[in-house]
């Protein structure tokens, strides 16, 4: 699967755009394979984290125009309790047309070509897959947050399309395109 890549970048409270697009066919190098399918536009990004005992809360990154044009009309902070564990669950759409379309199925299909990487600047929080290819490698769509300690801070969210090109665990960012990546600020509090 190849995927308009939408590149957010945040710096501490400013909100910075950046789109762009992912899987040039004129690109054909080991760390960029290919593109081998239609590509697809992703414009939205949800987390919802689930602790014990609780409801469900999600969060949201939306661009509904897709790369370029207006600015996003949803960029969530995330907000975490101390000394939590969390359940994750990533959901990738494109909400771009009048019927929204969920892409996570077609990343999980394709888990062997697919990989999330969470990059976190905030003490106090761990964050370990739990989902896992048929190779054993991790998925990245499910995960488990520990919080440890309040703090502020950000996490990027990155997923990444390396077909053929999927390091074991725990994985390597430098590999594949980026098909979204999106920085969250973060509070646990």
């Amino acid at each position: 699967m190849s995927v308009l890549r939408n590149s957010i970048y945040g710096l501490a409270s400013t909100a910075l755009l950046g789109l762009s697009t992912a899987c040039s066919k004129d690109d054909n190098t080991v760390n960029n394979p290919p593109n081998q399918n239609e590509e697809e536009v992703i414009t939205t990004l949800i987390v919802r984290l689930l602790a014990p005992g609780e409801q469900p809360v999600e969060f949201a990154f939306r661009d509904p125009d897709g790369p370029g044009g207006a600015a996003p009309t949803q960029w969530d902070t995330l907000e975490l309790e101390p000394s939590t564990t969390y359940q994750c669950s990533l959901f990738f759409l494109d909400e771009s047309g009048t019927d929204p379309e969920d892409i996570t199925a077609e990343i999980a299909a394709e888990s062997e070509d697919h990989q999330i990487f969470y990059t976190k600047v905030l003490p106090g929080l761990g964050i370990t897959t739990t989902d896992a290819d048929l190779n054993g490698n991790p998925v990245g769509l499910d995960s488990e947050w520990i919080s440890t300690q309040s703090g502020s801070g950000a996490i990027t969210i990155t997923l990444k399309h390396q077909p053929g090109i999927k390091a074991p665990a725990p994985g390597d960012i430098a590999l594949g395109r980026t098909d979204a990546e999106v920085v969250f600020q973060a509070i646990v509090n």
